[in-house]
């Protein structure tokens, strides 16, 4: 018999590679890093997804800055294809002729649609709940891991399927989504119930060639073929990449003493090469396919639909996680905030990601099936999609910020070394938000034409939600007065959201007002509102989360000198950048718009004449603000190769994924038993131990003396 323990089907043997005989084997590479059970693995997985995705969201953001700031003639413009950046050439009133490159106001809608929708669905809620809710619940609750470990491996591989299909929408013809990220039909719907492209960047519609990315691979068109030759060249790569791997892993097992250099040459080639021969698989498999597939909205839906899908299976695993798995003595109350918030974010998740995922599929219906659940010129209702649409959308702003609110009360505490003012009102607080969250998202829809008693039952909610807000708020800057706070890049990072969250919400108290909403609306002043939350409130958050959980993920330390770097120039920039949306908004600058005012060929609104400047001035804060970023993505791949070697607590935390594992973790976090608690998780400055923190497992004189024995769900079961 073996005391092995079984989680999810999975002995914990096997997870660190040992046979059932007790022999050591090392585990393979795909077992290992990419389809490990391994829930900070998973976790792992998600964060560099999320990485990824943001370095092509931020891409998309400084290509609509680029636009905005110079309207009349795009610098470098004449590099791109002409169905993305229209060159021409002028005669100016000196005879001299010169080229003047022009966005086609299609592109732009692109750009704004995908920017929105890359940084919502594929950045911050893969970030919030797949990364640190993946990581965290486990070691904050004492838990070996998650309690459907398969199922938290396929609620990631859902993300990479979804991301491909998102980002094979810009390859086919058309191009992907512009609809703005929220895609309201008809012009969602299908191509009939559509008008014709508007002029917006000065280049009328007839004169633009419809959208065809595929120019920067080819010129070629019609090659007769090509399309079958493509997807056999893809197949090839993937079957030989797959037989040489499966040859290598043979000659390994027959031969112990081989040398494992092929094999990480090829696990290498694998991790890059495959992807790319699946992107090409799938284009050329939609290209050449039914032909209401070729089109990036219907991609935009069916890839949202995948998303939706690895929200509720990651919800239903970290809810019954928390409720199942908790160790002994671990009650509800001395559960930390960050476990707390990714309760709620949980449940908001479960009640709201099911409207959203029947809205797309009736959409999806729309477009290849002939429904008409949205199409009004068959008795379709497009406000039925407004209504279905924000009443997920609404809750999921708070999805995206309420992990946050919970990761800094963890940090704040941790720095100011002194208990969390407040625990039992901030857990309370985050539960109302989530709650009013839901009655609120007809603020979206002021301007629908709803009776206005309506209105101020959507209002009325909208406003309340500052109340909680308020509470945590309150909570934070309590905890930090007088306090001995140690200003490390996770603290500075999480002062910065506690200003700029603050910053956000008063805009959002504002703008919950009708009678105000109304006018400011399609604004810029809503641009700028949503940054400072999602950017400055939820962005700010993660920074700090990262960086302070890190060298629990890994190991190793980031290097501080780039954080400190990157902090300060992060939010000198951040508040260059969208501050000024705020003044613009108030000054009528329309959002959505690709051309505020071009003054060379005089077109766009004159009354934006003066403040064109300043688009021009939020420019140079972005692209500064999107360079800066990348010192961010050198730290943390750097720090995870080369950083120094992190101790098992370097910040002196109360937590237990602090105080009773190392750093990394191995498989099942903890040892043979798991750890007990014997008090809440922000015992700072404690008059009962010398030290300024007193651990949660740490048993003192008059603990009870049965915290630490194993209730009956957690006693590892003999199998043979």
């Amino acid at each position: 018999m073996s005391s092995a323990v079984v989680e999810g089907g999975r002995t914990l043997d096997a997870e660190r590679g040992l046979e059932a005989e007790g022999e050591p084997r090392e585990p393979s590479f795909l077992c290992k890093y990419v389809f490990s059970t391994d829930h900070k693995t998973i976790a792992i997985q998600f964060l560099f997804t999320s990485l990824f995705m943001i370095a092509i969201g931020g891409a998309l953001a400084m290509g609509i800055r680029w636009q905005l700031a110079w309207p009349d003639d795009l610098p470098y413009g004449d590099r791109f294809p002409e169905s993305i950046v229209k060159t021409s050439t002028k005669e100016t009133a000196a005879g001299e002729k010169v080229t003047v490159s022009v966005m086609n106001g299609d592109t732009f809608t692109m750009l704004t649609t995908m920017h929105g929708t890359i940084m919502i669905f594929f950045v911050m809620l893969p970030l919030l709940t797949g990364t640190f809710g993946n990581f965290l619940i486990p070691l904050q609750i004492g838990a070996r891991g998650m309690a459907f470990p398969r199922l938290n491996l396929l609620s990631f591989w859902l993300v990479p399927v979804a991301a491909l299909l998102m980002l094979a929408s810009f390859l086919v013809p058309g191009g992907a989504a512009a609809g703005g990220w929220t895609n309201y039909p008809p012009v969602a719907g299908p191509a009939e119930d559509q008008t014709s492209a508007h002029p917006a960047a000065g280049v009328p519609a007839s004169d633009v060639p419809p959208y065809d990315f595929m120019n920067f691979v080819s010129d070629e068109k019609d090659v007769p073929g090509r399309p079958r030759k493509v997807m056999g060249a893809a197949a090839a790569l993937l079957v030989a990449l797959a037989g040489a791997r499966f040859l290598l892993s043979k000659r390994a097992r027959t031969s112990p003493g081989a040398s494992k250099a092929p094999n990480y040459i090829l696990n290498a080639l694998l991790v890059l090469l495959v992807p790319i021969a699946l992107l090409v698989l799938v284009v050329s498999a939609i290209e050449h396919g039914p032909a209401a597939l070729r089109s990036g909205h219907t991609l935009w839906t069916v890839s949202l639909f995948i998303v939706g899908m690895s929200g509720v299976l990651g919800a239903v695993n970290h809810l019954t996680t928390i409720v199942k798995l908790r160790a002994p003595g671990m009650t509800p109350f001395r559960m930390p905030l960050a476990t707390w918030s990714l309760a709620v974010t949980s449940v908001l998740v479960l009640l709201s990601t099911p409207v959203l995922a029947s809205t797309l599929l009736m959409l999806t219906l729309d477009r290849v099936a002939g429904t008409s659940f949205f199409r009004p010129m068959y008795g379709g209702q497009p406000l039925l999609w407004q209504h279905l649409f924000w009443f997920y959308a609404h809750p999921a702003a708070y999805i995206m910020i309420l992990p946050v609110m919970g990761m800094i009360s963890d940090v704040l505490s941790t720095f100011a070394r002194k208990p969390l003012f407040g625990y039992h009102a901030m857990v309370y607080a985050l539960a109302g938000i989530g709650g009013l969250g839901f009655l609120a998202w007809g603020q979206h829809m002021f301007q629908s034409g709803m009776n206005p008693w309506l209105g101020m039952t959507f209002m009325i909610p909208a406003m309340m939600i500052a109340l909680p807000s308020a509470v945590k708020v309150y909570g934070w800057i309590a905890t930090c007065w007088k306090s001995r706070m140690r200003l490390t890049v996770p603290m500075l990072y999480a002062l910065a959201f506690v200003s700029m969250f603050i910053v956000g919400g008063l805009s959002g108290i504002v703008m919950a007002a009708a009678p105000v909403d109304i006018f400011l609306h399609d604004t810029y002043f809503v641009v700028g509102h949503i940054h400072y939350v999602l950017f400055g409130g939820s962005l700010f958050g993660v920074f700090a989360a990262v960086t302070f959980w890190f060298p629990k993920m890994f190991g190793r330390m980031m290097n501080r000198a780039a954080g400190y770097i990157h902090f300060v120039l992060t939010f000198l920039f951040f508040n260059w950048t969208f501050f000024p949306m705020h003044l613009v908004g108030m000054a009528m600058h329309p959002r959505r718009i690709a051309v505020a005012w071009d003054s060379v060929n005089s077109i766009g609104y004159r009354y934006l004449a003066d403040i064109q400047p300043i688009n021009e001035f939020m420019t140079y804060g972005a692209l500064m603000l999107g360079a800066t970023q990348i010192l961010f993505l050198g730290n943390v791949i750097a720090s995870a190769l080369w950083g120094k070697k992190a101790e098992a607590n370097p910040w002196q935390a109360n937590t237990l994924e602090w105080c009773a594992a190392p750093s990394p973790p191995p498989p099942g976090n903890w040892g043979p038993a798991l750890p007990a608690v014997y008090r809440g998780p922000y015992e700072y400055a404690s008059p009962l131990v010398e030290e300024d923190y007193l651990p949660q497992n740490r048993k003192l004189q008059g603990d009870p003396g049965d915290c630490g024995a194993p209730s009956p769900r957690h006693e590892p079961p003999e199998v043979s």
